[in-house]
């Protein structure tokens, strides 16, 4: 990496210790820069209910710098204030100016509102990295509150669908379509306010396309996976486990209606194959304040043996989740845009199961991981998928010769580097003709 970028600030909605697929990706992120000498200054948003609200406080993770601005939504009366934050975008603005970096990767606008982005535009370039739908979609996910996959944001398909969601958003009589369509400016203002919008795949791109997000600014890039240390670890876990006389089947990742876990236990118990056992690993927590989806599953766990659920894991424990599991499935009914966890098990050398559903099937399809794609909202479908990898024996260690090539961590980062480094050409070169421009004027 040359050394254009001297210095980054990357935001987040949360930071480690607080896991998820965006936090590991950042914080990798962020642990490459430094070791190549560039200052990495993160901010990012602390759930701690000891803190007062919007309380700052700092620390370190390693060589990384990081600001916690203490936040639980505690603040919000109308849908407009998720994208307009003026006291989130306060603390976020006087950090920026203490801390004057070259550059600023924000990856999640969630709790910072819209608004962030303008307010800090003019302290450094933005990279944004729109890692899901939330920008165009206050669910997040493009998944309505009726639980089916949603076509497009509108003010007339969101209006009823966030009102439904959140109803202490919305006066009694009022228009909702009046508050969405707001919401939708100050969206639009956001990607005006970036140089690079980064999708987490092509099919994610395709869909924040379809949905309004200028294509001018969108790129799709490729996140990477830690391949190689995390399969020598997973090895060594396996040589020392006793061999297991029954199939492991596993889920990674937070339980909700999107993800399509609860189908795939039922298509698990359905299917009555012989030995096999689906292992769900992740927090169960409600959706957008819904419970039912979780206690459904749990219901199902606590009346079939076959069906085990481990609750979540940290990262350090990943190496010996996967070493636990004979393949990984990623049912998901969003289009979800990339799929961590099924990336990390072909990595290790664990056969998956995807659904056909946003960047999942890139990994069977492009990558050639080595699995099935079913069709989602299909349990036949399901049932079907589990029962062609125990037909085809498809269950366990693949070899190494065997296994995909995926995009590793420092692919993805030199990936980002180059972004980095024109984007920042770009800026010096703007500033460069409106210095001249200016100076010809005088």
């Amino acid at each position: 990496m040359s050394a254009a970028i001297d210095s980054i600030g990357l935001v987040t909605a949360r930071w480690w210790p607080e896991v998820g697929g965006v936090e590991t990706h950042a914080r990798q992120l962020a642990s490459w820069l430094a070791t190549r000498g560039v200052r990495v200054e993160v901010l990012c948003m602390d759930a701690d209910p000891e803190r007062a609200a919007f309380e700052t406080h700092d620390g370190r993770d390693g060589a990384v710098s990081v600001r916690r601005v203490a936040y639980r939504y505690q603040d919000h009366e109308t849908l407009v204030d998720l994208g307009k934050n003026e006291q989130m975008e306060a603390a976020a603005l006087q950090w920026a100016e203490e801390v004057k970096v070259d550059l600023l990767h924000i990856h999640h606008l969630t709790g910072w509102g819209h608004g962030l982005m303008t307010t800090l535009a003019p302290c450094a370039p933005i990279v944004l990295t729109l890692h899901d739908y939330w920008t165009i979609c206050p669910r997040g996910q493009l998944w309505t509150a009726d639980d089916e996959v949603c076509s497009g944001p509108s003010p007339e398909r969101c209006a009823p669908c966030l009102r439904a969601t959140w109803p202490h958003l919305f006066a009694e009589g009022e228009d909702a379509s009046e508050q969405v369509s707001a919401l939708s400016r100050c969206a639009a203002e956001a990607f005006k306010a970036a140089s690079v919008l980064l999708a987490p795949s092509a099919p994610a791109m395709q869909t924040l396309e379809a949905a309004g997000v200028p294509a001018e600014r969108l790129r799709a890039f490729s996140l990477g996976v830690e391949c190689s240390g995390l399969a020598e670890e997973v090895e060594r876990l396996r040589d020392a486990a006793p061999r297991r006389g029954e199939r492991v089947i596993g889920v990674l990742g937070a339980v909700q209606p999107t993800k399509g876990v609860l189908e795939l236990a039922r298509a698990v118990v359905e299917s009555e194959l012989p030995g096999l056992r689906l292992r769900v690993h992740g927090p169960r927590l409600p959706f957008h304040g819904d419970s039912s989806y979780v206690e459904a599953l749990e219901t199902l766990a606590a009346e079939s043996p076959v069906v085990e659920l481990c609750g979540p894991y940290s990262p350090e424990q990943l190496p010996e989740v996967l070493a636990s599991l004979d393949a990984v499935a990623a049912p998901a009914l969003w289009e979800e845009g990339f799929g961590l966890s099924v990336r990390e098990a072909s990595a290790v050398g664990l056969p998956v199961l995807v659904s056909d559903a946003g960047g999942l099937p890139e990994l069977v399809r492009r990558d050639g991981a080595v699995g099935v794609i079913a069709r989602r909202s299909d349990p036949d479908g399901l049932i079907g998928a589990l029962r062609w990898m125990d037909a085809t024996d498809c269950f366990g260690v693949i070899p190494e010769s065997e296994r995909p090539k995926l995009v590793d961590v420092d692919e993805m980062c030199e990936e980002l580097a180059g972004v980095y480094e024109a984007v920042l050409a770009a800026h010096d070169s703007h500033a460069s003709s409106s210095a001249a421009a200016d100076t010809s004027q005088e």
